[in-house]
């Protein structure tokens, strides 16, 4: 993959982690679930880590994140979660499992074609705990829907 790629990609996870943060804040607040919005505000605080950490390796390549990245994302994240918050915990949780799909596909994509090693430390970091986020909400919300059930 040339620099050139590496950078779009970079500028891709910087924005998409960047709207994360906002979007799980945003949802923490309209959850009543003290549970539910203290691991979505966590969820935030690792997401936020992943920003950092695909700032510094575009730090390394000597690029600045691109202005959709540091102005769009953020506000994208705040809507994303304010009208996920109105829809319901279930539904929040579900399209937040599909999002963190993406996420891992896309980074997996990217794994599969970098070569430089410290990259792909933060590549495999950031991906893992995407997979960790897919699975506590995965799990959340089944349990939610087994609640229901029983009534």
């Amino acid at each position: 993959m040339d620099q050139q790629a590496i950078v779009d990609k970079l500028n891709w996870f910087y924005a998409l982690e960047l709207t994360q943060v906002d979007n799980y804040m945003a949802q923490a607040e309209f959850v009543l679930d003290q549970y539910v919005s203290q691991a979505l505000k966590r969820f935030a605080s690792i997401e936020q880590q992943h920003v950092d950490n695909i700032a510094a390796q575009m730090k390394r390549f000597d690029v600045i994140p691109s202005k959709a990245g540091n102005i769009l994302a953020p506000q994208l994240g705040k809507i994303l979660g304010n009208v996920l918050g109105t829809g319901g915990i279930f539904l929040l949780l579900k399209t937040n499992v599909a999002i963190e799909q993406k996420a891992m596909s896309d980074y997996k994509d990217f794994i599969a074609e970098v070569n430089d090693a410290e990259l792909l430390k933060v590549l495999w970091s950031n991906l893992i705990d995407e997979d960790l986020h897919n699975a506590w909400m995965f799990n959340k919300a089944e349990q939610l829907a087994m609640e229901e059930e029983k009534g």
